[in-house]
């Protein structure tokens, strides 16, 4: 299969890589390399890894998804559209409203930081698929191979909130952590303690609970900036929710630590 990536960082340096291991002929175009878009052209689906860095009021900016998707359009490009930059919900569906007749889907990836290119060909237990139609969807599935453990699909929208509900309820659980690590120092109780007990409640998953006095709070890329993203958007809407200002709020006082994605393990 003839594959595009825009963008060979963190995220499509591991989609190369991952989908290179597979046979595919992956092109890729990134403006660090000096290539060109006319270099993705001649594929079936085009991959968007592009940045989506935080404005200024902490929302999502897509300018640069937009340019690119609105550059191959204008190029004539004929494949599947398909994102995997962090865009704000609905982004997609736009996308599609702008260029009627072009094909996009959604395609999220979870990838940690530090082990991004193991987390793509390895450790990928699920690819959710945001597309439209049955052809676009079977197509984004082959491209992946046997790399994904499971497949699941939905519309672009919903695979848009997947991706936010994967970071910020990440951030959530880290945060929470902190909050009774202080809460048991008060009773001069050893935090972790109460951590290695309450985990073998089968409901309760031992990942992102480790906190001590070299481990708090959360930093490094994605979290800080997609929990903003989240408590901007609802602000945008009108919605009287406090929860993701106070996770940010809360994790300023415990200090961030930096983030490798699975663990918040200091580097």
């Amino acid at each position: 299969m003839e594959i595009g990536i825009v963008g060979v960082g963190v995220v499509g340096g591991a989609v190369r890589h991952g989908l290179g291991k597979l046979g595919h002929r992956v092109r890729v175009h990134d403006t660090a390399l000096g290539t060109s878009m006319a270099d993705v052209l001649e594929t079936q689906v085009v991959y968007l890894c592009v940045p989506t860095p935080s404005a200024a009021d902490g929302s999502c900016d897509t300018g640069v998804v937009r340019d690119v998707a609105d550059e191959l359009v204008k190029l004539g490009y004929k494949g599947v559209i398909a994102v995997k930059s962090t865009v704000e919900p609905g982004t997609t569906a736009a996308l599609s409203k702008r260029h009627p007749g072009s094909r996009f889907a959604y395609v999220p990836e979870f990838l940690r930081e530090h082990a991004a290119v193991t987390d793509f060909t390895d450790d990928h237990d699920l690819c959710i698929i945001g597309a439209e139609s049955d052809e676009d969807y079977e197509l984004i599935k082959a491209s992946h191979g046997h790399i994904p453990k499971r497949f699941h699909r939905t519309g672009p929208t919903e695979a848009e909130l997947c991706k936010y509900f994967n970071n910020v309820y990440n951030a959530t659980l880290i945060t929470f952590a902190n909050g009774f690590y202080e809460l048991c120092g008060r009773f001069d109780v050893n935090y972790s303690d109460v951590k290695d007990a309450i985990v073998h409640r089968r409901h309760i998953f031992d990942k992102y609970l480790d906190c001590n006095e070299n481990l708090r709070g959360f930093g490094g890329v994605c979290l800080p900036k997609d929990t903003a993203a989240i408590a901007a958007l609802c602000e945008k809407l009108g919605m009287d929710l406090r929860l993701f200002n106070t996770i940010l709020e809360d994790n300023e006082k415990h200090g961030a630590t930096v983030y490798d994605g699975m663990r918040h393990t200091p580097d």
